[in-house]
């Protein structure tokens, strides 16, 4: 896979890195020559499973400055390396597209006026089944140039010969792309708060940049601090500078921050109009005008808004220039048209919405549900049929139980949960019972399990084990008394839980009926 010709280095920049380093190493270790790590004293064995992989270690102390870290390790690369692959320790490329990175090198090796390749960028939750959050592009290859250097202490972007580089000195690859896990939810308010802080300790120092605003508003917009965030929008929008990757973002923030506002939706249209009339190929803007649209139960505008955003989608080719939230907004915009369509009555076009936004996320549970209800309808063997054409099995069958199991096709529960990998059942065997109607045999499971938790809270009083004060305490009093009274305790258990699930099953059909 190596080009014998063309020498590449990879490196990053660590601290603790343990948990994303493998994938990194998986990646970089398949295309590299040479692989540096600027370490800021990790203390999980990051510096050790680098240096398993060949990996030189060199210590950096951390500056609060992302662009001295990436030029103090752009130093550490031997002259004799032609081009540079600086991922981020969080971010990877799949597998069979790693190939991909050397021939989108060797096509533009010999055009030396192309300093960099840049290619989509891939967000995803680690912290939620690694969900893609959204799409944009970044240039993380180029060639190791003696007066390539980045600038910015956060969100650095690359220079050549002292200026920025210009968008027709850089490539785009359509044929890998580079996966991200850095914006995880758990990290994600650690990092922006992080990052927040650094750019108002930068304009301290060096004053106030055009680009501040465009990273600004994404700061505050993931803090919750919508004021600001239109605000920094706003700056953003009006200053006139373009920023590759990021050009559409401040719109699109703008005009989220307004709906979660809930400002008036003369407002909304007036930002939305501007930010299609300069971006006219994105349906983001349309699709996000639509949920506020919604949101004041205007549902004629928001079904003509979701609309829209599906055919600016449908019409476009993604750009590399804009962040592309289709990943994400195509099935949200097909949820609320297909919710639109049920409340007409229209279940044949709501299911036709609910099938594209299943293929474009198959994960989202209210797209499912939806079409549980829909589906609640017709018989059963038809309803699995068209699941099962979404769905493989038994990779995604604990996952359809966990959707299905309280919606009104429950007993497809029954049917997936037999298809679990391994033949490990998910649902509990009562919840088995009842879904199918046999209540007779679910409430044997459940007189077989008071049995045992009586059984369980008279040996641990006994014994004296802490583990008794988490037995319901009719349980105690059971076990602490004669036969007798066990007896007249669990039937009342039993009856409470007869009245516990009618109550439910009659808030169910209240519910369904809404």
């Amino acid at each position: 896979m190596k080009n014998n010709k063309i020498k590449i280095a990879a490196y990053a920049i660590t601290r603790n890195e343990s948990k994303n380093l493998p994938m990194w190493l998986d990646t970089v270790t398949k295309i590299t020559d040479v692989i540096i790590l600027a370490d800021s004293a990790s203390t999980d064995g990051t510096r050790e499973m680098a240096q398993k992989f060949g990996a030189k270690v060199i210590d950096y102390e951390w500056q609060n400055d992302f662009a001295a870290a990436r030029n103090f390790a752009l130093s550490k690369i031997p002259r004799d390396v032609d081009w540079v692959v600086g991922l981020d320790a969080d971010e990877f490329i799949v597998a069979d597209e790693i190939p991909n990175v050397m021939a989108s090198i060797e096509s533009v090796h010999r055009n030396k006026s192309i300093m960099g390749i840049s290619c989509r960028w891939i967000n995803l939750d680690r912290d939620d089944n690694m969900r893609v959050k959204n799409a944009g592009s970044v240039m993380r290859v180029y060639r190791n140039s003696g007066d390539m250097r980045f600038t910015g202490a956060v969100h650095e972007m690359m220079m050549h010969g002292g200026r920025l580089i210009k968008e027709n000195e850089i490539a785009f690859a359509k044929d890998f792309s580079i996966y991200h896990t850095g914006y995880s939810s758990e990290m994600m308010p650690i990092k922006l708060r992080r990052d927040l802080d650094i750019i108002i300790s930068e304009q301290k120092r060096r004053g106030v940049l055009p680009q501040d605003a465009y990273y600004l508003a994404d700061c505050y917009y993931g803090l919750g601090d919508y004021e600001n965030t239109i605000e920094q929008a706003r700056r953003a929008i009006d200053s006139g500078i373009t920023m590759v990757g990021r050009d559409n973002r401040p719109h699109a923030l703008l005009i989220q921050s307004l709906v979660a506002l809930d400002r008036p939706m003369e407002e909304i249209e007036a930002a939305t109009k501007d930010a299609i009339k300069r971006h006219p190929g994105t349906g983001d803007f349309s699709v996000l005008a639509g949920i506020g649209a919604w949101s004041k139960k205007e549902y004629l505008l928001a079904e003509q808004y979701f609309g829209d955003g599906l055919s600016r989608y449908q019409k476009a080719e993604i750009n590399p220039a804009v962040v592309d939230e289709r990943v994400s907004l195509v099935p949200l915009a097909c949820l609320y048209l297909a919710r639109i369509k049920h409340m007409r009555g229209d279940d044949g076009a709501a299911m036709e919405y609910i099938s594209e936004g299943i293929k474009a996320n198959k994960y989202r549970t209210d797209l499912l549900r939806l079409a549980a209800r829909i589906l609640s309808s017709v018989p059963l063997a038809d309803a699995v049929s068209y699941i099962n054409a979404f769905y493989r099995m038994p990779d995604d069958a604990a996952w359809l139980v966990s959707a299905l199991k309280d919606t009104r096709l429950s007993a497809a529960a029954i049917y997936y949960n037999n298809r679990v990998a391994g033949g490990e059942r998910t649902m509990p065997e009562y919840d088995m019972y009842m879904m199918a109607g046999k209540k007779n045999a679910a409430g044997a499971v459940a007189v077989d399990a008071g049995d045992s938790l009586l059984r369980m809270a008279a040996e641990t009083m006994e014994n004296g084990d802490d583990i008794g004060v988490l037995v319901p305490r009719l349980y105690r009093e059971a076990a602490a008394n004669d036969a007798p009274r066990r007896t007249e305790i669990m039937a009342r258990l039993a009856d409470k839980a007869r009245r516990f699930d009618n109550e439910n099953c009659q808030k169910r059909e209240d519910c369904h009926a809404r």
